[in-house]
């Protein structure tokens, strides 16, 4: 398999409809996805020293963080203000050549920064609240 473009890997906003549509949040420059899942230990006196899991047993989230130039105003309000009223809203993460992550996402944080002789940037982390849907691209 060839190597895949990070450009191509985007975070992507729902506007609430009855229809969902999703936006591309403007002028990122990283985007990652993390999957965890918590484990249930059972480990007792009888588990010879070793941890034992529950199978099963472990609570599944996924965690988004994005950043990227300062340059839409329309996306980065719509980020920081999802985050202020707390909201659970539909994102979807999509990878190169169509695979895409969707479901209810809370954004948890909005970071600003910018540097006297440098651009605008900002930053947004997200989690996951019930399932995440999964949607097979291509190759």
């Amino acid at each position: 398999m060839a190597a895949k473009k990070g450009v191509s890997f985007l975070l992507k906003a729902g506007n609430g409809a009855s229809s969902e549509v999703f936006t591309t949040i403007a002028a990122q420059r990283t985007t990652s996805l993390s999957i965890n899942g918590t484990q249930v230990d059972v480990t007792d006196k009888d588990s010879s020293g070793w941890q034992e899991l529950l199978a099963g047993g472990s609570i599944r989230s996924m965690a988004i963080s994005a950043a990227g130039v300062y340059k839409d105003v329309t996306s980065q309000i719509l980020i920081e203000s999802r985050c202020l009223a707390r909201t659970l809203d539909n994102y979807q993460i999509v990878f190169d050549g169509g695979r895409t992550y969707e479901g209810a996402f809370q954004v948890i944080s909005v970071e600003y920064a910018g540097e006297h002789n440098g651009e605008h940037t900002y930053s947004a982390s997200l989690v996951s609240s019930g399932a995440v849907t999964v949607q097979a691209g291509g190759s």
